[in-house]
Order: structure tokens, then C-alpha cells, then sequence
């Protein structure tokens, strides 16, 4: 059976983005980062190489203010660089797809960061577009990766989802 058509769109960064099923990871990824990882990607297969994230940064305060939201304090950005879950991995999960059409018929919550730097609220609004309806929008003032950087605000948000 052929793959389903996907529609493909671009905003004004150059954001590639395939609106419905069977697009990749790395198709919403702003288009500067999304363009340096399939050079990457391609050099490395060249020269027989893998690509990975690098892990724990050589100075933590890289990473205070790269998620967008308030900048992390000390003790979170301590938990977010300790080399126990910053870890050095691969990137293969950007170029896995994405078939949302399992999902029909389960309660779907997504959670807006609405100063997520990586992923502007813009594009995590296209990204809900495919998702089986009816979708549940949650609307949050913070940044990428809230179950990292505000684990309380998550629990809170999970704890308000029917079982």
C-alpha cells in the first residue's frame, strides 16, 4: 500500500512542515536548524560518520536561557546539564514518521508552550492541525520542554486529564 500524500508547507523562516500523516520530525524544525542537521546528516554518510547530540554542555549557562520562558534557575539548570540526562545521542527520532492516524479515537491533550524558542507557538499550532480531533489545547507561559524546565506545571496539566 503506497504512503498517504502529505501536503507540504513552508513559513517565513523556511520551516518545512508536511500537514498530515507520515511527515518527519525534522520537517518542523525552524529551517536554519533543519538545513545544518541534513548537511550534517549528509557529510556524516559521506564519511561514514554518526551524528549526535553533544550531551552536557563544557558551560551550563548555554543552556539558561535556550528554551525560551524565564531562564532557568540554578537547581533546574543544574538538573537539565547533569550528565545523567543530558546525554549524548543520536538523532535518528527526527527522521522517524509520525502516523497520527493510530491515535483516532484517544483523548489527545497538547500542550502549547507559548515561549518555546525552538518550536514557536505558530508552528506547535501546525503541528496540532493532523492530530485526530477533537484536540485538547492547553495554552502554557513557558518555554521548550516543560516537563524539564517546570515539571510541577506538567503534573498539574496531566492531573486535569480524564483516566
Amino acid at each position: 500500500m503506497d504512503a498517504p500524500a502529505r501536503r507540504v508547507s513552508a513559513d517565513s523562516e523556511g520551516t518545512l512542515r508536511r500537514a498530515t500523516e507520515g511527515g518527519l520530525g525534522v520537517d518542523c524544525m525552524k529551517g536554519r536548524h533543519r538545513e545544518g542537521l541534513l548537511l550534517s546528516i549528509s557529510a556524516a554518510a559521506r564519511d561514514g560518520r554518526t551524528i549526535t547530540l553533544p550531551g552536557p554542555p563544557d558551560d551550563p549557562e548555554s543552556f539558561r536561557k535556550a528554551y525560551g520562558g524565564d531562564p532557568l534557575d540554578d537547581d533546574t539548570l543544574a538538573f537539565v546539564v547533569d550528565p545523567v540526562r543530558c546525554v549524548e545521542d543520536t538523532v535518528h527520532h527526527y527522521f522517524q514518521p509520525v502516523h497520527w492516524s493510530v491515535a483516532t479515537g484517544v483523548p489527545i491533550t497538547y500542550v502549547l508552550n507559548e515561549r518555546d524558542r525552538p518550536v514557536p507557538p505558530a508552528t506547535q499550532e501546525e503541528m496540532a492541525q493532523p492530530l485526530p480531533q477533537p484536540v485538547h489545547v492547553v495554552r502554557v507561559d513557558s518555554g521548550h520542554l516543560l516537563p524539564v524546565i517546570a515539571p510541577a506545571s506538567f503534573a498539574e496539566i496531566l492531573s486535569r486529564i480524564p483516566a
